[in-house]
């Protein structure tokens, strides 16, 4: 038997064995580009996607490093903590800032002796690492005397300091002010590292300034910064220092016979009597004092002042007489006789 003819799938007409050949070829080659451009397709997809991937993770690390960090706003962080663009350093917004506080005391001690007091006082201040910044003694030996103190001190041992200081008498006064500055003392330093980054700019501007009125204008700049860290700078020193160092105004007054009250009930009569009797006494005694030191320094005075009393006692006398002739003469009656003879 013979084998069917092929036929065309267009018209239904029957094909030659050359014409069906060539139409085999032609599906064989179609089929092959078909696959070769599916391969070339796959294998082009695969190549681009690893160039693609170094750009997008590119750009997504631009996009993160140029946002700012995010900042926890603290407690009396003021604008700095709101502030995102801010060129202060994050550490003093997110970071606890230590407390800056003046601590000042002012204590008045009642004291026995006070020789043994101002030796104790020493001794404390140098015990505690501080130092005597001003001290002034005022009165003789044998009257009430008093020592007037300014005391510096390391604030971790104002307390103990303190303390101390209350052991040596009776306290008549003891006050302590605290000054809280670590609001300013945040702010000046932050505005410090603002200064100093502006000035480092304007370094690099001067540097790169080609004209005579740019270069001298950002001199000008600079020395106005300068002017402002230097300020800031100084503020910020002697806040260190005040805080770093705390400050205790003490007062003592000698007195031996001191009796503390020993409550606050009103005094008695009897009592009253007593403390005006004594008051009294030592105000005589304090005039007897006074006299007989005055007298024992006009003592080397009396050659000069015994004869100027005596010239003083004789010219007294004769002018006192002179007036009394005066007056004898003007009293004595005229003569009657040689009144009419002339």
């Amino acid at each position: 038997m013979l084998a069917p003819q092929p036929r065309s799938p267009v018209s239904g007409t029957m094909l030659s064995p050359r014409s069906s050949l060539f139409i085999a070829s032609g599906c064989r080659t179609g089929f092959c580009l078909l696959l070769a451009s599916s391969c070339l397709a796959w294998l082009g997809c695969g190549v681009k996607a690893p160039r693609e991937a170094p750009e997008i993770t590119m750009a997504t690390s631009a996009n993160v490093g140029s946002r700012p960090p995010p900042v926890r706003p603290e407690k009396g962080g003021g604008d700095l903590a709101n502030s995102p663009k801010s060129d202060v350093d994050p550490k003093l917004l997110t970071a606890e800032v230590e407390r800056k506080i003046i601590y000042t005391a002012h204590i008045e001690l009642v004291v026995k002796e006070l020789e043994t007091a101002m030796a104790e006082v020493k001794q404390l201040v140098q015990g505690h690492k501080g130092y005597i910044a001003k001290s002034e003694v005022r009165g003789q030996v044998g009257q009430r005397r008093t020592a007037d103190y300014v005391l510096r001190v390391p604030a971790n041992h104002f307390t103990a300091l303190q303390e101390g200081l209350l052991q040596l008498g009776f306290a008549e006064r003891n006050a302590l002010e605290s000054q809280d500055v670590t609001e300013e003392y945040v702010d000046i330093e932050a505005r410090l590292q603002v200064l100093k980054r502006e000035e480092e700019t304007l370094n690099k501007l001067l540097l790169e300034s080609t004209s005579r009125s740019d270069l001298l204008q950002t001199r000008d700049h600079i020395l106005q910064v300068r002017s402002q860290i230097e300020r800031a700078q100084a503020r910020l020193n002697l806040l260190s220092r005040l805080t770093a160092f705390s400050t205790i105004h003490l007062k003592l007054r000698e007195e031996q016979n001191y009796q503390p009250p020993a409550s606050k009930a009103a005094p008695t009569l009897g009592e009253r009597i007593r403390v005006t009797f004594r008051n009294s006494w030592d105000s005589f005694l304090s005039f007897l004092t006074q006299c007989t030191l005055t007298a024992v320094a006009l003592t080397p005075w009396l050659p000069v002042i015994i004869p100027a009393a005596l010239l003083l006692v004789w010219f007294g006398r004769r002018l006192s007489r002179a007036r009394s002739r005066n007056q004898h003469a003007v009293q004595r009656p005229s003569d009657p006789e040689g009144a009419e003879a002339s």
